[in-house]
C-alpha cells in the first residue's frame, strides 16, 4: 500500500494494483486480512481535507476507485469495516467534494455497495445509510453540477429502485424529478443516454407507474413530463451505444408502442415528435423553376447546390408512428451488423489458410484500403458481446438483467414483434406512413399485412 500511495499518479501501477484487489478480493482466505490492512488507509484518505494536500497523498477519486473495486468483488454480507467504517467516509467525501471526478467515482462507488448488500445498506443507522444514497444522488443530479457528474447516474438510480424501490416511497417522484430536471440542461450524449435508460427500465417493469408520474408531471417548458422525455429520447435513440443501453431502450419502445396501440391511450397518443425530412422532390422541382424563370444559369447553379445537400422541413410526427420507424430502422441496423459479422469470420477463416491472402484482404478492407464505417460498427458490437466487453458492463447487465424480459435476442425479439402486428387491423394505416426505405425493411424481412 506504501508504494501504491507513492505512485499513485502512474496508471498502469494502479491497473495492476486493482487486478490483484479483484483477484485477493474473490478469495475468502484473503478478503478480510486485506480490507484489514487496506480499509483504514483508504477511510484516512477519504476523511482527509483535500485543500492545500500533499501531492504526495493518494487522491479521494483514487481511494474511491480502489474502494469500489473492493466491494464489487466482495459477497454479501460485508463486513462491519467496510459497513460501519468506509461507507459513511465515502459518503461524506462525496458530498464535500467539489471535483466532479470525485462525484462520478463516488456515484459508482455507492451504487456497488448497494448492488452488493442492499439490505446492509438500509439497515445502516436505522435508515440513515439509504438516506446518505439519495443524498449522492441527488448531488449528482443537480442541474448547476457540470453535465459529467451525471455520466453514470442512470445505473445509480436504477439499482436504488431495482434494490430497495419498495422502501422509497415518495421518493421515488422526488428522484425521478430531480432527473428531468437534470435532462432539461444537458447536451452530452452519453449523459442524455443515461438518464433516458432509467425511464426506459422503468417502462419495461413498472409502465402504469411511468405513464401516471410522466403524464401529471409538468415539463420544463409547459407540455407534459411525457412530451419532454419522448421527444429527448426519440431524436436520440438511433445514436445510442452499450449492450444494456440499446437492449433496454429498443425493448421499452416496442412496450410503448404496443401499449400505444392496444389500448389508445391519449396520455401517449396525443404525443407529437419534431422531426426534419426531406422536402418531396417534385416540391422543390416546382421552387426552383418559379425562382429561376427566365435565368438558365441561376438554375443550373441552384441545382448544383441541391445535389449537395436535400432541403428538409421541420413537421410534426405521431409519437407511434416515429417509435415504429425507429424499430424498423434498429431491425435493420441488427441484420445489417449480424451479417457483416458473419462475413468477417468467413474472411478469418479463409485468411488463416493462407498467409499471402490474409494480408491481401487486410489491404482491400472497404474503399480505399480504409476500413469501412460498417465494420467499425461490427467491431464495436462485438465486444459488447464477446468476452472481451468492458467488465463493468458485464456486471451490470448481470444485476439488473435477471428479469426474463431481458433475456432474449433483441433482433429475434423484434421480428416476432413486428411479425405480430402486421396482423393488427392498423397495421395498414402504419405502412401509409413509413416511407419507401422503411417498406423494404419489411419485404427484406418478409413481413407484409396479413
Amino acid at each position: 500500500m506504501t508504494v501504491f500511495q507513492k505512485y499513485h499518479d502512474d496508471r498502469f501501477l494502479l491497473e495492476m494494483v486493482q487486478d490483484v484487489l479483484k483477484i485477493l478480493s474473490q478469495n475468502p482466505f484473503c478478503l478480510l486480512p486485506l480490507q484489514d490492512r487496506i480499509i483504514p488507509t483508504l477511510v484516512t484518505i477519504l476523511n482527509h481535507d483535500q485543500t492545500g494536500a500533499d501531492h504526495q497523498t493518494l487522491s479521494p477519486e483514487i481511494a474511491l476507485d480502489v474502494l469500489q473495486t473492493l466491494v464489487k468483488y466482495s459477497q454479501a454480507p460485508l463486513s462491519d469495516a467496510m459497513i460501519e467504517s468506509a461507507f459513511p467516509s465515502a459518503v461524506h467525501c462525496i458530498l464535500r467534494a467539489e471535483d466532479h471526478s470525485v462525484m462520478q467515482a463516488g456515484g459508482e462507488c455507492l451504487r456497488s455497495f448497494l448492488a452488493v448488500s442492499p439490505e446492509q445498506i438500509c439497515r445502516y443507522k436505522n435508515g440513515e445509510g439509504l438516506n446518505y444514497v439519495l443524498q449522492v444522488t441527488t448531488m449528482l443530479l443537480n442541474p448547476m453540477n457540470t453535465e459529467s457528474t451525471a455520466s453514470f447516474i442512470g445505473r445509480l438510480v436504477i439499482t436504488i429502485i431495482t434494490k430497495v424501490g419498495n422502501l422509497l416511497g415518495d421518493s421515488v417522484d422526488l428522484l425521478l424529478k430531480a432527473v428531468l430536471s437534470k435532462m432539461q440542461l444537458v447536451k452530452s450524449l452519453n449523459v442524455i443516454m443515461s438518464l433516458v435508460t432509467i425511464f426506459a427500465h422503468l417502462i419495461l417493469l413498472q409502465l402504469d407507474a411511468v405513464m401516471n408520474f410522466l403524464s401529471t408531471v409538468p415539463g420544463p417548458t409547459g407540455e407534459t413530463a411525457m412530451s419532454f422525455v419522448l421527444a429527448n429520447w426519440l431524436s436520440r435513440q438511433h445514436l445510442f451505444y452499450g449492450q444494456y443501453e440499446r437492449k433496454v431502450t429498443t425493448l421499452a419502445l416496442c412496450k410503448l408502442f404496443e401499449h400505444g396501440v392496444t389500448t389508445k391511450d391519449d396520455r401517449l397518443n396525443t404525443v407529437m415528435i419534431k422531426e426534419q425530412v426531406p422536402v418531396p422532390a417534385a416540391t422543390v422541382g416546382a421552387a426552383a423553376v418559379g425562382n429561376n424563370v427566365g435565368n438558365s444559369n441561376s438554375a443550373a447553379r441552384r441545382t448544383r447546390s441541391a445535389t449537395a445537400k436535400t432541403p428538409t422541413v421541420w413537421v410534426d410526427t405521431p409519437v407511434l408512428v416515429k417509435i415504429f420507424k425507429l424499430l424498423l430502422h434498429e431491425l435493420a441496423s441488427l441484420r445489417e451488423v449480424k451479417e457483416a459479422h458473419g462475413k468477417n469470420q468467413d474472411s478469418g477463416d479463409e485468411g488463416n489458410s493462407s498467409s499471402d491472402e490474409a494480408d491481401t484482404d487486410d489491404a482491400s478492407v472497404g474503399d480505399g484500403g480504409k476500413i469501412s464505417l460498417l465494420t467499425l460498427l461490427t467491431q464495436l458490437d462485438e465486444v459488447d458481446d464477446d468476452e472481451e466487453e468492458d467488465e463493468d458492463d458485464r456486471q451490470l447487465m448481470a444485476e439488473l438483467m435477471n428479469d426474463p424480459i431481458f433475456q432474449c435476442d433483441t433482433m429475434e425479439y423484434l421480428i416476432k414483434f413486428i411479425e405480430s402486428f402486421s396482423q393488427h387491423e392498423n397495421f395498414l394505416a402504419f405502412l401509409e406512413k413509413i416511407d419507401e426505405t422503411e417498406k423494404k425493411i419489411l419485404k427484406t424481412f418478409n413481413i407484409v399485412a396479413m
